[in-house]
C-alpha cells in the first residue's frame, strides 16, 4: 500500500488549517513508480514541481483538507492540466463544450 503525506500549503508554505484554502501539495520522497521526471528537461520539472515550496512536490491544485482529513480538489492553481505533455486550459475546454452543446441544442431542435 502507497501512502502519500498530503498537506495544503498557504503561500508563505505554512500549513493551512482545516477547510483553509491552499496549495495541495505531497510531502517528498515521492513513492517509487510516481513521475520521476520530463523527458529531457529536468530542469523544468524542477522549477515547475518542486521549487515553489521547498520539500513537497506541487500538484498545481488549490482546496482543502477537512477535520477528517478528506482532501477537496476545488481548482487548479494555473488553470491548466497536462494531457500527454500537452498544456490544456480548463477555462478554454469548459468554452468548447458549452459552445459545443449550444451548436448541438441549436440544431437539435
Amino acid at each position: 500500500m502507497i501512502s502519500l503525506k498530503v498537506r495544503v500549503l498557504k503561500d508563505d508554505n505554512s500549513e493551512a488549517k482545516s477547510k483553509e484554502l491552499g496549495r495541495i501539495v505531497i510531502k517528498l520522497p515521492l513513492p517509487p513508480g510516481t513521475i520521476q521526471g520530463l523527458w529531457e528537461n529536468d530542469e523544468l520539472f524542477n522549477n515547475t514541481y518542486f521549487h515553489e515550496f521547498p520539500g513537497f512536490y506541487d500538484t498545481a491544485d488549490v482546496g482543502h483538507i477537512d477535520s477528517k482529513k478528506f482532501v477537496t480538489v476545488l481548482s487548479r492553481a494555473d488553470d491548466v492540466i497536462n494531457v500527454a505533455g500537452h498544456r490544456l486550459s480548463c477555462s478554454a475546454l469548459e468554452e468548447v463544450l458549452i459552445y459545443a452543446r449550444a451548436f448541438i441544442i441549436f440544431f437539435y431542435f
